[in-house]
């Protein structure tokens, strides 16, 4: 594929836990110390740039999604892990509003890995290889679906109700190659029953 990289970016002061968009095309950051905003889309980082924008401060964030396209009228626009559990995120005007918190959001016991949000959708990766879906305006959850249980699954983005995209690794089935770096794969998933497929080049 081509494309135009842009970074790296850092406004963490220690390890970056998260990272997405949010609808206006500005890009948040899990910090240690909170959400922080990194770039905008007026911003230019073609080389490696440290940018320490606003900050959301609330301790012990994990794993950001943000509802690049969130519905009128549902006031959960974003999805973190604060303390193992899924916690809603709103804004305090719907333009250029502060980070507030909504509320804790009922969901399966689970040790999360990732998470997506887009449409109202919510997407929830276990380190079990399940995948659970959100219905934003029910609270309703839908799943467990298995990914491939041959490898290990990092990542999860979604940009409609019936697709989503996994990134994942094979494991490792012996001792000599158990200390090697990933192969990372993207493998496109469809609607449940359908047949999932490696994303390849073209």
């Amino acid at each position: 594929w081509l494309g135009t990289w842009t970074g790296p970016i850092s406004a963490c002061k220690g390890q970056t836990r998260g990272a997405d968009f949010d609808p206006s095309g500005a890009l948040w950051l899990v910090c240690e110390e909170g959400l922080r905003r990194a770039w905008l889309p007026t911003q230019s980082a073609s080389v490696s740039t440290e940018i320490v924008g606003s900050l959301f401060e609330i301790q012990g964030l994990h794993l950001l999604a943000i509802d690049s396209r969130p519905l009128l009228g549902v006031p959960l626009i974003g999805i973190v892990r604060l303390n193992g559990d899924l916690v809603g995120l709103g804004l305090t005007e719907r333009t250029r509003g502060d980070w507030k918190v909504i509320g804790t959001i009922a969901s399966p016991s689970r040790n999360w890995v990732a998470v997506s949000l887009h449409r109202g959708v919510g997407y929830a990766l276990d380190d079990k290889s399940h995948v659970f879906m959100l219905d934003v305006k029910t609270g309703m959850w839908d799943g467990p679906y298995r990914m491939p249980a041959t490898y290990t699954w990092d990542g999860i983005c979604t940009f409609d109700g019936n697709t989503w995209l996994a990134l994942g690794s094979p494991k490792r089935e012996s001792e000599a190659t158990a200390n090697m770096a990933p192969e990372h794969e993207l493998w496109q998933f469809l609607k449940p029953g359908q047949a999932p497929a490696k994303v390849t080049r073209e």
